[in-house]
């Protein structure tokens, strides 16, 4: 399948659980590569989570000449993390007394920082390299 991958512009294995470590090989082989031409990858329904997702955009955004324009993503909920919670800070008083404390960013699981950090990421990549995540 990899023998000539420089004429590989889509590549759709939508629907195959491949998860977070699919994704996660997958982007070395395929993004990692300077020798791929990949515009498209389509991963719908792959059971691809926060890990998987994180995975695959800092390999887009650490290959400077990665030409994937579309990335397919829909049917990816991760059962762990809820893209709308965000960090809560909180405020911990000191134990001196004296109305000191300091400021805590709490509430927030594993899959959850690594799903707004990959959002994060997704969103430096559609405004410096046009790249198109659809969910």
């Amino acid at each position: 399948m990899f023998s000539s991958p420089q004429n590989l512009f889509r590549l759709d294995i939508s629907e195959n659980c491949i998860g977070n470590a699919g994704a996660e090989a997958l982007a070395n082989l395929a993004i990692g590569a300077e020798t791929f031409r990949l515009q498209e990858l389509c991963l719908e329904r792959c059971g691809v989570h926060a890990a998987g997702r994180l995975s695959l955009l800092t390999c887009i955004q650490a290959n400077t000449v990665c030409t994937l324009r579309h990335l397919h993503l829909a049917g990816n909920q991760d059962p762990d993390a809820d893209p709308t919670a965000g960090a809560k800070v909180m405020f911990v008083p000191s134990d001196k007394g004296g109305g000191g404390g300091r400021f805590v960013i709490a509430g927030m699981s594993r899959s959850e920082q690594m799903l707004s950090q990959a959002l994060n990421v997704g969103r430096q990549l559609a405004a410096k390299r046009q790249l198109h995540i659809h969910d």
